[in-house]
């Protein structure tokens, strides 16, 4: 699900920078917006477990997502910063902000969730391994090392791709990620949904094409 409405990044970066940026777009780029737009609304109205909340979350997501591409192209003109580099200035003032915030709003539940976790996982018998029990913590390491390894990998391709290899990267990463969800996961997925999902990933490489095309011309 949440993959599905993260397909609709193009479609609001599109919106932000027209309005806020006052950027220009062809016809062809916001005819893009289309199944992007179609694909992710019936995507949400069929998910067998949809969320408000959740979907207000993701598509904030998505607004960040979008204004944090921006900046970044910004910074790496200002600044000269580019890959790895510019990911690690990001993840060291991102860290000095959200960290206190954090602290200050979920600090005293810290406590009582890591038991909490380390509880479910024991009950339900969730291991990183068959057959040896992986505590909570060993988790939260893999978890946050495969993040970051992700994000640096990401900044790492920006500086050596052009944007449509990259954004063809993220529409296959998007139908890996819903594949893998629905078979080892078992996350339930209907059928109009699973259409829908294939129809925004689809707006979203026809996204990359137009604005490709319109950055060449």
């Amino acid at each position: 699900f949440m993959q599905v409405v993260k397909a609709a990044e193009p479609a609001v970066a599109v919106v932000l920078l027209s309005l806020f940026f006052k950027r220009k777009y062809t016809k062809f780029v916001w005819l893009t917006m289309l199944p992007i737009v179609l694909g992710v609304a019936v995507g949400s109205l069929t998910e067998v477990h949809f969320s408000g909340v959740s979907f207000a979350c993701a598509m904030a997501s998505n607004v960040a997502s979008a204004l944090r591409s921006v900046t970044s192209k910004d910074l790496q003109i200002e600044t000269g910063l580019a890959g790895v580099n510019l990911y690690g200035a990001m993840s060291v003032v991102g860290a000095a902000l959200l960290l206190p915030i954090s602290l200050a709003m979920e600090g005293g539940k810290i406590g009582g969730a890591y038991v909490a976790a380390k509880t479910e996982m024991a009950a339900n018998g969730v291991t990183l391994r068959t057959g040896f029990e992986t505590p909570f913590l060993a988790y939260l390491i893999v978890g946050g090392l495969l993040f970051h390894l992700y994000n640096q990998t990401s900044y790492q391709a920006l500086a050596e791709l052009n944007p449509l290899d990259i954004s063809v990267a993220n529409a296959v990463k998007r139908v890996v990620i819903i594949l893998a969800s629905v078979a080892v996961f078992r996350n339930p997925i209907t059928a109009v949904g699973g259409v829908s999902a294939a129809v925004a990933i689809f707006g979203t490489f026809l996204y990359s094409i137009a604005a490709a095309k319109q950055t060449r011309e």
